[in-house]
């Protein structure tokens, strides 16, 4: 095998197991290859695998990822003692240059353990913090991207690039969204985060071949741990979720320095070899353990948090009740955020009037229109109870005579409604009153959606009738 950039690898996981490094001495300038196998950890110019035959190369010390470092790498294996030891090590690196709360402090260097190890998991959360100017974004990206495995810092980059990037070293993607927000590029950091948190979702690319005005297909595997800094939250409640958020305040008694020392970059080197020493000892050991989910009910932070609160749980009882306690404050969080969505004050009121129908089946009225909510009750009901909040909808002023009659628009019309109670999941259905949801068919996804919003259903419940079809529904199926 020619010794060409096809047998250059920036890390590898054999099928038997072996995991193959790259790591730079910056000060030699040398690359060179670690092997990780049954016969030990042993370090070569290149390495040619006895079961295939196959020959390795590191990434060439001249490559414009190495050379320029803006992939962070080992310089050589540092020591392991266990997972413990080393999460307290990346917790004391933390707390020296970057002011958080300590939950938080937690979490993020949990987070920086979970990058070296994170092709264990199919599932990964982001971590991201939010705040303004001088509050401590750039400190905190700084130290997690000269910790986190096979990390880049993006501040300006191309489509190509970020695509390529990732694809050629499978790292961690750390960016400040700031620089994004109002580029042409945003669209496609949004992709990539989207598709980025699961394993085996690429994202497939149309390249022009030549001049020929034909196309081909490029696919990149964007999977991988992602830091994020902004200014707000994500207005998509799917990625919002995907993110462990931590605001920061700004601070004018700060208990850190403002500067980095001189020897920052030599001390995080220490760290990232001892980081590399860990994943080359406890990867064929990372466990996932859906029991660590301790009680969490959002199925998206389920998802996401797996892989933090297993490695929490490998790491101590004790670290693993601090990150419960802070996911639990998060799910809490999140269920406020989607309380205040327009869907759950649609939900709200659906609520309302089913409880109202209820009460009056309950009581005996057999009128044609019991059993059916309709669109328009719905949107008075919306009226009545939100409009105070959704005051953007400005009154209309007929004059008639010397009169002038106020017509009050409504904030949200019939139409609308219909759009979010099929967004909901809920049927609709048709009669010479309009259109109107059948409330015995649709209970049990109403109830489901309820369960979501953090509502509960009321408390009369009609009999259904034993021949009445109703939906049936998992409430970790609805998508909001």
């Amino acid at each position: 095998m020619n010794k060409d950039k096809d047998n250059r690898v920036l890390s590898v996981v054999l099928p038997d197991g072996k995991i193959l490094e790259t790591i730079y001495d910056h000060e030699k300038h040398e690359t060179n290859l670690v092997v990780s196998s049954d016969e030990g950890i042993k370090i070569f110019n290149s390495y040619t695998d006895p079961a295939t035959g196959a020959e390795y190369l590191p990434f060439s010390e001249n490559h414009g990822l190495v050379k320029s470092r803006f992939v962070r790498l080992p310089s050589g294996v540092g020591n392991y003692q266990d997972i413990r030891t080393t999460y307290l090590e990346i917790k004391d690196f933390i707390s020296e240059f970057v002011e958080l709360p300590e939950s938080f402090k937690v979490i993020s260097s949990i987070y920086v353990l979970l990058s070296w190890v994170y092709d264990q998991f199919e599932t990964l959360p982001y971590i991201r913090v939010i705040g303004d100017y001088g509050t401590g974004k750039s400190h905190f990206m700084k130290t997690m991207t000269y910790l986190c495995y096979k990390a880049m810092l993006c501040s300006t980059v191309s489509n190509a690039t970020i695509y390529r990037t990732l694809n050629e070293t499978r790292g961690t993607l750390a960016l400040d969204e700031a620089n994004f927000k109002s580029s042409e590029m945003y669209s496609e950091i949004i992709k990539v985060l989207n598709s980025g948190h699961v394993s085996g979702t690429p994202v497939a690319k149309m390249k022009p071949i030549g001049k020929t005005g034909d196309y081909e297909t490029d696919v990149f595997d964007v999977f991988g741990p992602k830091i994020i800094a902004s200014r707000e939250r994500f207005s998509d409640e799917a990625l919002e979720s995907r993110c462990l958020t931590q605001v920061l305040l700004p601070k004018d008694d700060l208990k850190v320095s403002s500067h980095f020392p001189k020897d920052f970059e030599r001390r995080a080197t220490s760290v990232r070899n001892d980081l590399l020493a860990f994943r080359l000892n406890a990867l064929p050991y990372i466990t996932v353990d859906e029991a660590t989910l301790a009680g969490l009910k959002f199925p998206r932070l389920r998802q996401g948090a797996l892989s933090i609160t297993s490695l929490a749980f490998m790491i101590g009882s004790d670290v693993h009740g601090e990150v419960i306690k802070f996911l639990s404050d998060y799910e809490r969080e999140l269920q406020l955020v989607r309380k205040s969505d327009t869907k759950a004050d649609v939900i709200n009121c659906i609520l309302e009037l089913v409880g109202f129908d209820q009460g009056l089946v309950a009581g005996g009225d057999k009128s044609k229109d019991r059993g059916k909510i309709y669109l328009k009750q719905i949107s008075d009901e919306f009226d009545r109870r939100f409009y105070e909040d959704y005051s953007e909808a400005k009154d209309k002023y007929v004059e008639s005579g010397d009169d002038v009659i106020v017509y009050h628009q409504k904030t949200i019309s019939p139409k609308k409604i219909g759009r979010h109670v099929r967004n909901l999941g809920i049927k609709t259905d048709r009669d010479g009153g309009g259109f109107y949801i059948p409330i015995l068919q649709e209970l049990r996804t109403i109830e489901a959606i309820a369960r979501r919003f953090g509502f509960e259903m009321p408390k009369v419940q009609p009999k259904l009738p034993i021949d009445e079809t109703v939906s049936e529904i998992n409430p970790d199926d609805i998508k909001f």
